[in-house]
């Protein structure tokens, strides 16, 4: 998926966001070249909605990042996280914007099982090692106590 701003185009790959900027706009603002943020490292995106006189804007937030809340268009486009919008866009920027953000519930629901199953797999063991008479059952139920915080 991609979407064109006025000082940069934002890519949306299966991992990351790459945010490519090049012409004048980049130029003016000294961020020249691309910058790829991986999905898993983005915290928030805020979407500040275009209206009839002014533009919008996009903004990737990430641990040790700095977010731009409140801030001026002008702050913004100097800005290496953001990327703004004409009026005309904002369906584009909104919908990169759900895009993103189903990307990273996905993200957030695989890390959070992750660690249930590796409990499951260290009980399978453990009924391994239990059903082969190397563990007691009481062994068994205290490690089993042990691995699921009981």
């Amino acid at each position: 998926m991609i979407a064109k701003g006025i000082n940069a185009t934002i890519e949306l790959t299966d991992d990351k966001v790459i945010i490519h900027r090049k012409g004048i706009m980049a130029w003016i603002n000294g961020l020249r070249g691309s910058k790829e943020i991986y999905l898993s490292s983005i915290t928030a995106v805020q979407l500040k909605k275009a209206s009839k006189v002014s533009d919008g804007y996009i903004e990737f937030v990430f641990s040790g990042g700095k977010e731009q809340k409140g801030s001026t268009i002008v702050k913004v486009a100097k800005h290496e996280n953001s990327v703004i919008f004409r009026p005309w866009k904002q369906k584009e920027f909104e919908e990169l914007k759900t895009a993103i953000d189903q990307r990273l519930a996905n993200i957030n629901r695989v890390s959070s099982a992750a660690p249930i199953m590796g409990e499951i797999e260290a009980l399978e063991k453990l009924a391994k090692l239990r059903d082969q008479g190397i563990l007691t059952e009481e062994e068994f139920n205290q490690k089993k106590k042990q691995i699921l915080g009981a």
